[in-house]
């Protein structure tokens, strides 16, 4: 049973009491946005191209209605339309052929004064131009929405951003003009400092339908080798599951890379990854076809080369110049 999950489930009051959260519900949104590579490791999916990939996709499918539509209208029914593309394309590709049917036609009608081959030599003067009349049209409008869905399976996929709890730090892979840049952001575990994460304005998380939805998790990193250079990297499902799904991942992020959790009675307890394990998908929601299709490319996939992001991390965490650690 297919269930619609705009209805936002109750949440835990803070951070720091989420591990102890039992409803299901809660638990089964959060596992469309967050995927967890081990009981230290969490990896999330950056939010701007999945909000690009899924715009393109509606978008085709939506030029393709408004195109049947724009052809109903003008040629009366899509059979009149469509043998009105076929004496086009017949026109162009087969000339010669249709040519000769006609003066065959004109020869039965004792109308034909010429010899075959001088009436297809006369009517190959308009054929050029018929031919540069009605090609853009076919290229361009027709097969709009098929330029559109290409341009979104060609939308490559941003490497995800990675959550590791053990060594307290957060990173990913940035690839521009070919060139990967590894970014990075120090957490101390016990107040969470250098954990500079923000909700972005509601107005870039609203999915495919009008409402104010609270947009993906922007998260500051800089730059391994140059700390001056930092960049914003955002994060969360897309489409979200409600209105404020991302609120719980920012929270979930909080408590994941946090050095203590609390008990039931607000006493503070040594971290452990037991309650990981509620993270599990329920029920099929409505958008998870969406979802889904979202993260589907053409494109290269920009993902985590395990042996070259060992290394930069290790660079990165053994480097006095660019670690200030105790």
């Amino acid at each position: 049973m297919v269930s619609n999950r705009w209805a936002e489930p109750e949440r835990p009051a803070d951070y720091k009491s989420l591990p102890a959260y039992d409803r299901a519900g809660y638990w089964h949104t959060l596992a469309r946005a967050v995927k967890l590579k081990s009981p230290d490791i969490a990896e999330i999916k950056t939010f701007r191209d999945q909000i690009f990939r899924v715009h393109f996709y509606v978008l085709s499918v939506f030029m393709t209605g408004v195109i049947l539509c724009a052809y109903t209208y003008s040629y009366g029914s899509l059979s009149n339309a469509k043998a009105a593309a076929m004496d086009d394309y017949d026109y162009v590709f087969n000339f010669e052929e249709r040519v000769k049917e006609q003066y065959q036609r004109r020869v039965l009608r004792e109308q034909a004064r010429r010899t075959e081959s001088e009436f297809v030599s006369d009517m190959k003067r308009g054929h050029g131009n018929r031919f540069l009349k009605r090609a853009p049209f076919y290229i361009l409008f027709t097969a709009l929405p098929l330029w559109i869905l290409l341009l979104g399976l060609l939308w490559p996929r941003p490497c995800p951003v990675r959550f590791d709890r053990k060594r307290e730090v957060i990173y990913t892979w940035h690839t521009s003009w070919f060139r990967k840049t590894f970014y990075v952001a120090d957490v101390a575990p016990s107040s969470l400092s250098g954990l500079h994460a923000d909700i972005a304005p509601a107005a870039k998380g609203r999915p495919t339908m009008f409402g104010t939805f609270t947009g993906p998790v922007s998260i500051q990193m800089f730059q391994a080798d140059n700390p001056e250079n930092k960049r914003e990297f955002q994060v969360g499902p897309y489409p979200t599951c409600h209105e404020h799904h991302n609120i719980d991942v920012l929270m979930f992020i909080q408590a994941f890379m946090s050095g203590y959790l609390y008990d039931e009675f607000g006493n503070r307890a040594p971290w452990n990854g037991d309650w990981l394990n509620k993270l599990q998908r329920g029920p099929v929601f409505f958008f998870d076809w969406l979802r889904w299709l979202g993260g589907k490319t053409l494109a290269p996939k920009h993902d985590f080369d395990e042996a070259k992001t060992e290394a930069a991390l290790m660079a990165y965490l053994t480097a006095p110049e660019t670690r200030n650690r105790s």
